[in-house]
């Protein structure tokens, strides 16, 4: 194992991070080239999907339409984020095809890309949100802060995740669909929609949800609620573990991956 090509390989977000901000600012450039709104387009979409499903749901579940509209509108801008870092940070090796070929780019810092891209799409749905709690004169008040430092783990758990499933979905291409659908099956059985309340004789489907703690730890500060210290010590753990699998997967990877091209 060349331990010290390794430990480059994981250092290339820092030392080469000029490569990974330039790139992710163009993908968000060329995505909406030629278009009239530009970004604007994805705080539309959430904000159509949070509108059309509040008035839907609020009804079936008999609750409160200025609450509920509130509610699904932090667990949707929570998941958005997270659910674009896994399919997109799987792509990542796969999307950077062309530039693999002419540069040898080291598979973390084209997760950094991205995560990045991700962050930023986040602020623009983050400005949806940030209306409707206006509108809706909803105050989180200081825990809203704890947004930040769940943000932090968020990119951690993104890139980490990348790194595990970019050289895998490389090697076989069906990885990408299968993450689709896994997504989707999450999508319902994760409290986006639906309150946890709901489960109560069967909390344990809720509280052993990875991504259920993930959404509490931004969607709970802006709530005015202080994430449970389940969320952070749960998501803690699964960067732990990811944290060695990442670094295992690298390591039998980064000398493959041109191969499986």
């Amino acid at each position: 194992m060349d331990i010290n090509g390794l430990l480059a390989d994981v250092a290339a977000p820092v030392r080469r991070w000029k490569i990974w901000f330039l790139m992710a600012n163009q993908d968000i450039s060329l995505r909406y080239r030629r278009s009239v709104l530009g970004p604007i387009w994805i705080s539309l979409a959430m904000a159509s999907l949070v509108l059309g499903l509040s008035i839907l749901y609020s009804e079936v579940f008999r609750v409160d339409f200025h609450d509920y509209i509130v509610y699904i509108g932090c667990g949707f801008l929570a998941w958005f984020l997270i659910a674009g870092m896994i399919s997109e940070g799987a792509m990542a090796v796969i999307e950077a095809e062309g530039q693999l070929r002419s540069l040898p780019l080291p598979i973390p810092l084209l997760v950094t890309r991205v995560v990045y891209r991700n962050l930023i799409m986040f602020v623009h749905n983050l400005v949806v949100v940030g209306i409707l709690l206006v509108i809706m004169n909803f105050r989180p008040g200081w825990e809203a802060l704890l947004a930040i430092p769940a943000l932090v783990l968020y990119a951690i758990t993104g890139l980490l995740l990348g790194v595990i499933l970019a050289p895998i979905a490389a090697r076989f291409r069906d990885v990408p669909q299968v993450l689709t659908n896994i997504l989707q099956i999450m999508f319902f059985l994760t409290p986006l929609f639906w309150l946890p309340s709901q489960t109560s004789d069967r909390r344990f489907f809720v509280d052993a949800n990875p991504f259920y703690h993930l959404v509490e730890l931004i969607r709970g500060p802006l709530l005015g609620e202080t994430p449970a210290l389940l969320s952070w010590g749960f998501t803690l753990l699964s960067i732990l573990v990811l944290g060695l699998l990442a670094f295992w997967t690298l390591a039998v990877s980064r000398r493959r991956v041109f191969l499986w091209l």
